[in-house]
């Protein structure tokens, strides 16, 4: 006997499709369609003969898709439509599906639907322009609508006191822990990891899950506000998952929905039109590291944040020994770095100049058919002093790492850091606090500490490296490694963000990382994709053992306007990870020491250092 076709894929092939963020009234009106296309069978109404609802999720799922290809998907509008159930739709359902042309409310819809086929999940499923995501096979998934939990939440108190927790430390009946359920229930593997995403990307935006319709209309044309609570979710799988994955509330009509996330490195880095050119010979990249002691003249207090003000001091203080240009424009010279623009866009001097080498956020504009849409990362990396107060005639480190061709401009860097000292650093510098003498300072590589700096002058040329040379120095390991995070860490892409992120995940993030910096300020790329995609898959199977670390959300105050600026999440503290780790993912955290993880790698953040054993 044939199997029935379980899918059924439509394209919108005309009319006025709506946006993603009104899937549900869509799904709602072709849901009244197919009741009458079909004289009300089961399989669309959900209910039986007797007007009880089926148990177990027999009947279809309706799936509204919003993808880009083919000059559609721009506007964040519907571009397909996919009809989905587990035991397949008999010839009489397959009629119904065939008469769905035209979706019309009188009001807001007009939308013509052409019959693309049927099939199975794997016939259509896919990451590809032309395939659908929703039945692709992925360990890793991502929201694509909203996800509405069935409960709400417990607390105690009936409702009033703190929120009720389980063992394991999360919000019974919380939105986590009601996916967790769901999935369950749904027959789904246990997920190794979730993470809250706050967004998804339609088209070239992102939209929060606020501005979706969460809630089922009470008339044909009325459009009711949602009131209830949303969020999404990227969930990591220990083994592949064949999709739809749909859970949660409305989950017929497309809510709660999930799409195949492609390994976002992988993607980043097939996406950067320079790999192409690179692929075919390894890259590499040389670091000068040094690192600085500092004493300090008067007190001083260094907060959380003081990456970003090491950076702007250093800055100016480099443009006032170098610029030719703030003489004549003394306005300009006058602001802040961050908000100082002549030298990005006018400055005929910014490709030579140390500052614009230095401290440019943009691509040069030789750079950017290259580079594509990608940002370089700057081929500086600065390592502020730890956080915390100090008197006078304590010391402190800093350091500095330069990469690739701007490593002539270290002198610059120590005259910058000498000239600071006299202006100070930390949040007393307005009133004389964090004033230092710049004592000594090494320059370090693998195999050598070698001092380059003292009593005001520099006593010899920096050693460098490259990245090959620290490959060939590293060893694998097979164990525990206790990673310790020393200043705030954000690991995310701007649609999710961990304090706890997996091995594969940060090892993605750095593996990204130093292939952009050797791609920018390098040779080309220190690892192709297919050798990403490699360390990525051995990484997967490295365990994370436990993670003792402390949120913190860093604000930034305008003492202008008195307004503080909320920042992401960022997390300190100490992750163990476990298992077999290969010669160059052990190269890669070594230079992850070096270049940092994550949001404002160049200004300090992500610091890290490893440890072997628990």
């Amino acid at each position: 006997m044939a199997k029935y076709p379980s899918v059924a894929r439509f394209l919108v092939s005309g009319g006025q499709p709506p946006k993603l963020t009104m899937a549900l009234h869509l799904a709602e009106r072709i849901h009244l369609a197919l009741v009458e296309h079909s004289n009300g069978s089961s399989k669309f109404t959900g209910c039986d003969t007797d007007h009880i609802p089926l148990k177990g999720h027999q009947h279809a799922y309706i799936f509204c898709e919003s993808n880009l290809g083919l000059g559609r998907g721009n506007e964040g509008e519907i571009t397909h439509v996919t009809f989905y159930r587990f035991a397949g739709f008999s010839s009489h359902d397959q009629k119904a599906l065939q008469k769905l042309e035209h979706v019309y409310d009188g009001n807001v819809l007009d939308v013509h639907l052409s019959l693309l086929g049927m099939g199975q999940p794997e016939d259509f499923g896919g990451t590809d322009l032309d395939r659908c995501p929703l039945l692709a096979k992925s360990r890793t998934w991502v929201s694509r609508l909203p996800f509405v939990p069935a409960r709400h939440p417990k607390s105690k108190n009936k409702g009033k006191g703190p929120a009720r927790l389980d063992d394991t430390g999360l919000h019974i009946d919380g939105p986590e822990d009601e996916l967790r359920r769901l999935l369950k229930l749904g027959g789904f593997p246990v997920p190794k990891m979730l993470e809250q995403v706050p967004c998804t990307q339609l088209g070239e935006n992102k939209v929060f899950w606020s501005n979706f319709q969460s809630e089922r209309n009470d008339s044909p044309h009325g459009i009711k506000a949602s009131s209830q609570k949303t969020c999404g979710f990227r969930i990591h799988f220990p083994e592949p998952v064949q999709g739809p994955l749909a859970v949660g509330k409305a989950a017929h009509f497309g809510m709660g929905s999930f799409v195949a996330d492609e390994n976002r490195i992988i993607k980043a880095i097939k996406e950067n039109s320079l790999a192409r050119s690179n692929l075919q010979r390894k890259g590499d990249i040389q670091i000068g590291l040094l690192e600085a002691k500092i004493r300090f003249l008067t007190q001083a207090h260094i907060p959380l944040r003081a990456g970003t003000g090491f950076r702007i001091g250093l800055g100016n203080k480099i443009i006032d020994r170098v610029c030719a240009v703030y003489v004549q424009n003394p306005e300009e010279h006058s602001r802040s770095i961050n908000e100082r623009r002549y030298c990005r866009t006018n400055c005929q001097l910014a490709k030579c100049c140390s500052y614009g080498r230095l401290f440019t956020l943009f691509p040069l504009e030789d750079q950017k058919d290259s580079l594509g849409s990608f940002e370089p990362p700057l081929p500086l990396i600065l390592m502020p002093p730890a956080t915390g107060s100090y008197s006078p005639d304590d010391c402190a480190t800093v350091g500095f790492a330069v990469i690739g061709s701007t490593l002539d401009t270290l002198p610059y860097l120590f005259l910058a850091l000498r000239d600071l000292g006299k202006s100070g650093i930390g949040q007393d510098r307005h009133i004389g606090g964090g004033r230092f003498d710049l004592e000594s300072a090494y320059s370090l590589t693998p195999q050598e500490r070698k001092q380059v700096y003292d009593n005001g002058n520099l006593q010899s040329n920096i050693s460098t490296f490259g990245y090959l040379d620290l490959l060939e120095q590293t060893e694998k390991f097979d164990g525990s490694l206790t990673l310790r995070f020393l200043t705030p860490t954000h690991i995310g892409d701007g649609s999710g963000y961990s304090s706890r992120p997996s091995f594969e995940m940060l090892l993605g993030h750095l593996l990204i990382r130093a292939n952009m910096l050797s791609s920018s300020h390098g040779t080309g790329y220190l690892y192709s994709p297919k050798e990403c995609q490699s360390l990525l898959e051995k990484a997967e199977k490295i365990e994370l053992v436990s993670a003792f670390v402390d949120e913190v959300h860093l604000h930034r105050q305008n003492g202008a306007q008195g307004d503080s600026h909320y920042r992401p999440p960022h997390f300190l503290g100490k992750i163990v990870y476990r298992g077999y780790f290969s010669k160059d993912t052990m190269a890669m955290l070594s230079l992850g020491q070096i270049m940092n993880v994550g949001k404002g790698a160049s200004i300090g953040n992500g610091m890290f250092q490893i440890e072997r054993g628990p």
